[in-house]
């Protein structure tokens, strides 16, 4: 134990203390510390309250004493408990702190302390040990620690070292070998036992025992039923993704075990307190499916991946009707397509594929994918090949271009299909997720494309189409982890699976970010190098008197010269002076060369009180012939 021999034991029932004793009472015998109890109360409370409140603590004292342990208690006041806490442990700066997790002990009623027990686990103040059950005060103590649990392991150890010599008990490190262990490699268990040790390895008190299992929850469980008076683990300082896949382990324990168990976690460095808190509430924003729900979700998903007549009659009518869409330039007709197509539901089953490592699933959805996508691009070929009159158009030109702002909206919108589906209290939002997040037109236009030999457009069709099935299926199967679903953690092969596909949606998203940021890169340029152009135009002619702007076109060649023709309404005459002139100012304000053309739209006043003459009026030209 750290040099500060104060143990601070916050009480929240009179069954604290008693509960919390075989704990707090051979530790503090042990390192000869002084165990100091707090109960903290609202300020709401009247008088009596108040004085139930100092009995509380005086009981705790008593019994303190009674079991030989140096004792002393307060009773604080405030409104968070946690805060209340965390302020007395910046004040009394104890060694550790215990706390009671009565919370999932089905014998008591659910206590406030739940809530509290999050908020100091996640910026713990000092060294603090989690007790759910009571231990046995009145024989030597058998322990059990796995060596798993990260950094917070020899704290555990530490502290279960002193409990066992304090009672003549002993330690047991326990290492589950699984059948993924043998696959992988890494540390044989007599290295993983002599790491874990530490500075106490050779020491009689500490035994070491390896067993065989399918995952570490279930080999730990089995080998604490083996007569075990404690079961001694360190909290999970695991990143969200795998907290999320396998569960907070430490959680899982305390729920199913059979024995006491205690979850020990150090003092924890406050920034990454904090990015662990971010994380979580992440991890709790959603609240889980229930498991009939994942069930029929999961149904669901995998009925969409039938080749039925249905999936592919839809899918060909969705391709007839976007490619005839974009042959018209027709907005709504393209809407309609996507609301008719199938594939939104396929590539979400990809998603829950991935995160269940349900190979078989992932492999039917990705082949009803492919087939739906080779039927939309040939439907829509031959569409072309059968109009005449089949052109680009801008509804097409505006799927070939696709920037990072495409991939916003795909991700977005695979979010929202992702929750949508998973809630059928708002599955009526999926016609609106189809409508964002185009999948029918995209591959419709490549399809077109490739009819009209446009190589550059279909190329950028596609990749908007790739964007678009690569987001949803990372995005939804995001969702999908958060209101529950994980593959089987205790088979090698559904977590072979998960981490295969996890690592290839990670691939294809990389790969299509090289694109699509030249594509964005190439757009912003074109955007400032058209605001450039507008802004130099209307300064130039506003210079050359009384000239009105109306309109201009403008290209760059690969050399980056700009050749633009101009529209401009004026009631004087322009010369080929002012052609030159205008020319050399835009060359000099974008600082390129530039080719002029301008179309002179003549302003000609009519007053009735005038009437023309049919004598021919001399104009100024290039060259000497008056003109009528």
């Amino acid at each position: 134990m750290p040099e500060t021999s104060l143990l601070l034991v916050p009480l929240e029932t009179k069954e604290d203390a008693p509960h919390l004793a075989g704990i707090w009472a051979p530790l503090a015998r042990q390192e000869q510390a002084v165990v100091h109890f707090a109960h903290v109360i609202s300020p709401m409370l009247d008088e009596r309250a108040r004085d139930e409140a100092r009995s509380l603590v005086a009981e705790a004292i008593h019994l303190a004493e009674s079991l030989g342990a140096a004792a002393e208690g307060e009773v604080l006041v405030g409104y968070n408990v946690a805060a209340v806490l965390r302020e007395q442990a910046a004040t009394l700066k104890p060694a550790l702190i215990l706390l009671r997790w009565s919370e999932l002990d089905p014998a008591l009623p659910r206590t406030p302390l739940g809530p509290v027990l999050d908020a100091l686990l996640e910026t713990p103040p000092c060294d603090v040990l989690v007790v759910r059950g009571e231990v046995p005060t009145d024989r030597p103590l058998r322990i059990l620690i796995p060596t798993a649990g990260g950094p917070n392991v020899p704290l555990a150890v530490r502290i279960a070292r002193s409990l066992a010599l304090a009672t003549g008990g002993e330690v047991t490190l326990l290492y589950v070998r699984t059948p993924r262990d043998a696959e992988r490699g890494g540390p044989s268990p007599e290295e993983r036992f002599q790491a874990t040790l530490g500075e106490f390895a050779g020491e009689t008190v500490f035994t070491t025992r390896v067993v065989e299992a399918r995952g570490p929850v279930q080999g730990i469980l089995q080998e604490a039923r083996e007569g075990y008076d404690l079961l001694f683990v360190g909290a999970t300082e695991e990143g969200l993704l795998r907290r999320v896949l396998v569960g907070d382990v430490p959680r899982l324990l305390a729920q199913r075990a059979t024995v006491p168990i205690i979850i020990a976690k150090r003092r924890g460095i406050r920034p990454l307190a904090y990015a662990r808190r971010a994380l979580a509430w992440v991890d709790n924003l959603i609240p889980d499916l229930s498991e009939q729900e994942r069930v029929d979700l999961y149904r669901q998903l995998k009925e969409s991946t039938r080749a039925d007549l249905d999936f592919h009659v839809r899918m060909a009518l969705a391709a007839t009707i976007a490619a005839l869409g974009l042959l018209l330039n027709s907005a709504a007709v393209i809407i309609g397509a996507m609301l008719v197509a199938p594939l939104m539901s396929a590539i979400l089953a990809i998603g829950l594929g991935v995160v269940i490592g349900d190979g078989r699933l992932i492999r039917l959805a990705v082949v009803r994918v492919l087939q739906g996508a080779g039927l939309a691009i040939g439907l829509s070929l031959l569409v072309t090949w059968l109009d005449p009159l089949a052109a680009i158009t801008p509804e097409l030109l505006a799927r070939t271009r696709p920037t990072l702002l495409d991939l916003g909206v795909a991700v977005a919108s695979g979010l929202a299909g992702g929750y949508a589906i998973s809630r059928k209290d708002v599955q009526e939002a999926l016609p609106g997720v189809a409508i964002a997040v185009a999948l029918v037109p995209p591959l419709s236009s490549t399809g077109i494309a490739l009819a009209l030999g446009a190589w550059r457009e279909a190329a950028g069709a596609l990749l908007l189409y790739l964007t678009n099935m690569i987001s949803i299926v990372g995005a939804g199967g995001m969702i999908f982890l958060l209101v529950g679903f994980r593959p089987r953690v205790w088979s090698s092969v559904r977590l072979q699976v998960f981490w295969r596909g996890l690592a290839g949606i990670v691939l294809l998203f990389s790969l299509i970010l090289v694109p699509l940021g030249w594509l964005t890169y190439q757009e912003i340029a074109h955007a400032r190098l058209q605001r450039a152009i507008n802004r130099a135009l209307q300064e130039s002619v506003s210079e050359m008197g009384r000239v009105r702007l109306v309109d201009y076109t403008w290209e760059a060649d690969k050399n980056g010269a700009l050749r633009l023709e101009v529209e401009v309404q004026t009631r004087d005459n322009l010369r080929y002076a002012d052609l030159l002139a205008l020319q050399d100012t835009l060359s000099a304000r974008l600082g390129r060369p530039v080719g002029v053309k301008i179309v002179v739209v003549p302003i000609v006043e009519l007053d009735p009180r005038f009437p023309p003459t049919p004598t021919p009026t001399p104009r100024v030209t290039p060259t000497p012939t008056p003109t009528a």
